[in-house]
């Protein structure tokens, strides 16, 4: 199963986002938060992109177990520790590169244009 497949089986019309602004130091954010479907329907989807057969030894996000403080003890005996934090990462996403790179990793059962149709609708926020 492809991953524009993982939504399959549950109702369209339970996967909304209750969508917010918050205010932050000055400033105001979008806070997109899921329904209880589409949050089970986001833990597929990170199931799913473990179970992908890529190694990336040196990341450190999504690892079971892990924690910032975990992150940084790994890195304790090294001469150079750079944390890096890209401001407005999410909204800097490309769906398209997103979907181009995972139809990359996977087997060729979804095809492109259904794997970006996918992740528009279940997990970007137009904002």
């Amino acid at each position: 199963m492809g991953i524009a497949q993982l939504h399959r089986g549950s109702s369209e019309d339970t996967f909304q986002f209750k969508l917010w602004f918050k205010k932050e130091r000055n400033k105001r954010r979008l806070v997109a938060e899921p329904s209880v479907a589409l949050f089970e329907l986001h833990q597929r989807i990170v199931a799913y992109l473990k179970n992908l057969s890529v190694s990336l030894p040196s990341a450190m996000g999504m690892v079971t177990g892990g924690s910032p403080i975990k992150n940084v003890l790994y890195h304790n005996d090294s001469k150079y520790f750079y944390l890096l934090d890209i401001k407005s990462a999410y909204p800097s996403v490309e769906v398209e590169r997103l979907a181009a790179v995972l139809h990359s990793l996977e087997s060729p059962e979804d095809s492109r244009s259904d794997i970006v149709e996918f992740l528009r609708r279940y997990c970007f926020v137009e904002g």
